[in-house]
C-alpha cells in the first residue's frame, strides 16, 4: 500500500461534500479551520449545493471527487460531513484518476464506502478522521482529536498504529494479538454494500467497526449479515469504536454493548471496544488500509 504524503504549510486542500449538505455556518467555520491550520482551501461545489438531503445532485458530488485527485494542484482532500449519499455516487467515481494521483484523503462515516474502495482499487491509504464541518465545529474539540489529526496530516502518515491497552481506557471483549492490515468503519454503510461491486474485503484484515442512531437489534441485524456474509471467517482481529446513541428504550431490550459483547464472544476473534473513535469526541483519526498491531 502507497502512503499519500504529508502536508505542508500552505499546500493547497480541496473541501467537498460527497454525501449530505451543509449548513451555511458550519461551512464557514470549516472554511475557517483549513485556514487555520495554514492550508488553501479550494472548494468544491458540492460545498454550495443543496439537493434534498444531498450536497447537490449526485454528478456534482461525484465530479468534485474526480476533479480534486486529478487537480495536481491539490495535496489533499478533505470532506466536511458525511450525511447519506456516497453510494449513491460510488459508480460515478473516476478510480483510474485517483489511482494515479494518491492523496491524503480525509473523512468517515458515509464516507467509508469511498475510503473502502480507494485502498482497494487504488492501493492506497486513507484516514478515518474528524471532519472539518462535524468535530472542528465543536466548542468541546479535545486535543486528543487534534493531535491525532494532526500527526497523520502534517508529521507522519507512515507511521504504525499501535495501541498500547495498558496507556488506554479499552474493554477487551475476546483476549489476543491484533495485527494486520485495517479495513472497515460504518457498519451500516459496509453492510448495505454487500452483494455490490463495492462491498469489503476483510479476509486477513483486521475490520474496524461503529456506527451511530441504530437500535441495538438492528446492530445485531447487520452484524450477523456480515457473518452471514462470510465477511468475518478470515479476519484477523476486531477493533470497536463508538456506538452513539445505539441504546434502545423499548422495554426488554439488550443494550448495544451486550449485543457486541455476546456477538463478538461467539466469533471467537480478538476483540476489543470502545476505542475513541467515530460519532463522539474524543475522535482520533486512525489509518484506513495501513498495518496495524494491538498488544492485547
Amino acid at each position: 500500500m502507497i502512503y499519500p504524503e504529508s502536508l505542508k504549510l500552505g499546500d493547497y486542500v480541496g473541501l467537498i461534500a460527497p454525501s449530505g449538505c451543509i449548513n451555511n455556518t458550519k461551512f464557514e467555520l470549516a472554511v475557517q479551520g483549513i485556514n487555520m491550520l495554514g492550508l488553501k482551501p479550494i472548494i468544491g461545489q458540492s460545498c454550495y449545493e443543496k439537493y434534498g438531503y444531498f450536497a447537490g445532485e449526485d454528478c456534482t458530488r461525484a465530479e468534485d471527487i474526480n476533479f480534486m485527485f486529478k487537480e495536481k494542484i491539490v495535496r489533499g482532500i478533505f470532506c466536511i460531513r458525511g450525511g447519506y449519499g456516497s453510494q449513491r455516487i460510488i459508480d460515478k467515481i473516476n478510480w483510474d484518476i485517483i489511482k494515479t494521483n494518491p492523496k491524503l484523503f480525509m473523512g468517515y462515516s458515509d464516507i467509508t464506502v469511498i475510503h473502502n474502495m480507494i485502498n482497494q482499487k487504488c492501493g492506497f491509504i486513507t484516514y478515518h478522521s474528524p471532519m472539518l464541518g462535524v468535530e472542528f465545529c465543536k466548542p468541546d474539540l479535545d486535543l486528543l482529536t487534534l493531535e491525532s489529526f494532526f500527526h497523520y496530516v502534517f508529521l507522519n502518515p507512515k507511521s504504525r498504529f499501535n495501541l498500547d491497552l495498558n496507556k488506554c481506557d479499552i474493554e477487551t471483549i475476546v483476549k489476543g494479538n491484533i495485527s494486520g492490515v485495517l479495513t472497515g468503519g460504518n457498519l451500516s454503510v459496509i453492510t448495505s454494500s454487500l452483494g455490490t461491486d463495492y462491498e469489503i474485503c476483510t479476509d486477513n484484515k483486521v475490520l474496524f467497526l461503529e456506527d451511530i442512531g441504530e437500535e441495538p437489534y438492528k446492530i445485531d441485524r447487520k452484524l450477523n449479515q456480515l457473518k452471514n456474509a462470510k465477511k468475518l471467517d478470515k479476519i484477523k482481529g476486531v477493533i470497536l469504536g463508538y456506538w452513539t446513541n445505539c441504546n434502545s428504550s423499548i422495554k426488554d431490550s439488550f443494550n448495544v454493548n451486550q449485543v457486541l459483547y455476546d456477538f463478538f464472544k461467539s466469533i471467537k476473534k480478538p476483540c476489543i471496544a470502545k476505542i475513541k473513535c467515530g460519532h463522539d469526541l474524543p475522535n482520533i483519526t486512525i489509518p484506513l488500509g495501513a498495518n496495524i498491531n494491538i498488544a492485547n
